[in-house]
């Protein structure tokens, strides 16, 4: 399994799912048909232009093709990452790290509430 280790960018998660798509010998076309989705949506996620590809959809692209992503809480929160090295203060930081599902839902949640795209209730 290859270790892509942070993924600090959409493009760069679009090349990885690019790569995994004709490793698994699929076309973007046999890649939407089995997720649901159209073609368009799956040439602009792997070029990196989808701003909000939604995580149902992008769960559901990396079970296609065998992929998986791990969550990382913040360095920031002063909570030691276990078995993690040492992070280059210079390199990109993961946001999250070693976060509950829940933990995951109510930080993206309240990003979205302090950036006011979603109310209380946690849905716009």
């Amino acid at each position: 399994m290859t270790d892509y280790g942070c993924v600090p960018n959409l493009l760069l998660l679009g090349q990885i799912v690019r790569d995994a798509r004709k490793q698994e010998g699929l076309t973007q076309q046999q890649l939407a048909d089995k997720i649901g989705a159209d073609r368009t949506w799956i040439n602009r996620l792997e070029k990196g232009l989808l701003m909000n590809p939604g995580m149902n959809r992008l769960f559901d692209v990396f079970e296609t093709l065998h992929l998986a992503m791990f969550l990382r809480r913040d360095d920031a929160a002063g909570i030691p990452a276990a078995n993690m090295p040492a992070a280059d203060p210079a390199a990109p930081r993961p946001l999250l790290q070693n976060l509950t599902y829940e933990e995951a839902r109510a930080a993206i949640l309240a990003a979205k509430a302090s950036a006011g795209e979603v109310g209380e209730e946690g849905a716009k």
